[in-house]
């Protein structure tokens, strides 16, 4: 009876300490991060889940719109960006700042044609067209930031 006592208690004990790893935020950060030839630097996210590869799935997510980034700035531009992700995509995406002007709509409709599993939000500077324009370009954008309210200070 004791023995089944305990076991009660430790399965219950490992449930309740499961429950709340699995509803913890994870939340990663990356200086610079570049797959299939996408360039991504300053990636900032709070995501549901993803583990330790998290920012390499979104750096991967990112890297399958390249095509449709370069083709929004050829000569190479710089974008400080915000989207979020929910139910298998991109819920919400938008250029906060950019090295070229007149092209923020065409990188925030890229960035709405992600796809992943991935639920949270993320900020990024995203390097788009001719590489070595593109890299001097983010040289001078500043770190993004949400464009959430802020607290008074």
């Amino acid at each position: 009876m004791l023995r089944a006592r305990a076991l009660i208690v430790t399965g219950l004990t490992a449930a309740l300490l499961w429950s709340g790893i699995a509803a913890a935020k994870l939340n990663i950060s990356l200086g610079s991060l570049s797959a299939d030839g996408q360039e991504v630097r300053n990636l900032s996210c709070e995501l549901d889940s993803g583990g330790l590869f998290a920012g390499i799935a979104v750096v991967g997510a990112l890297a399958k719109q390249k095509r449709a980034l370069d083709t929004c700035a050829p000569e190479g531009a710089a974008f400080s960006v915000q989207f979020t992700f929910a139910g298998g995509g991109a819920k919400e995406a938008k250029v906060l700042a950019s090295s070229s002007k007149g092209k923020d709509a065409c990188v925030a409709r890229a960035l709405g044609r992600l796809r992943t599993d991935l639920v949270g939000t993320c900020t990024a500077i995203v390097l788009a067209g001719n590489a070595a324009a593109a890299r001097k370009a983010a040289d001078g954008l500043a770190p993004p930031e949400s464009k959430e309210a802020k607290p008074a200070e």
